[in-house]
């Protein structure tokens, strides 16, 4: 699917606040509600909008302690350990890479004891390297 300049916006629209009404899209890009609510069905039907999804402040949250934890010389299978990923609630994205690294993490943890927990748990996959996050200098989106 080829983006044109309407669709572009829309999603930037979208990006800036996924509950933003239809009724006031249409109005910032001049269109109809109708060819816009059609718009954004298109964008999701071809997977370009995956999903909506919330902005949280982990650190309000209690999830004072993000992390990243890169892995390598895995000991097992990929799909497997793809799949037993899943199960750590702590972390919150997971990268499959090139390069010296074969995954990436990240995650947020209340304390040191549930970190050290995760890392004794991946070090029965692999090595290990963590990297505590101390400040997000930049999160925007894309478009």
């Amino acid at each position: 699917m080829n983006l044109d300049l309407t669709d572009i916006k829309i999603l930037k629209l979208l990006e800036k606040n996924s509950r933003l009404p239809i009724r006031q899209i249409s109005q910032e890009v001049n269109m109809s509600q109708p060819s816009v609510k059609q718009r954004i069905e298109k964008l999701e039907d071809n997977n370009i909008i995956k999903g909506y999804t919330i902005n949280i402040d982990f650190k309000k949250s209690g999830f004072s302690l993000p992390f990243f934890i890169a892995l390598k010389d895995l000991k097992i299978h990929y799909d497997v350990f793809s799949k037993s990923l899943k199960n750590f609630s702590n972390i919150s994205k997971i990268y499959s890479l090139t390069g010296k690294y074969n995954y990436f993490l990240k995650g947020y943890c209340k304390n040191l004891d549930e970190l050290e927990k995760i890392l004794l748990e991946l070090k029965k996959y692999g090595e290990a390297e963590t990297y505590l996050i101390l400040d997000e200098i930049k999160n925007n989106n894309l478009l």
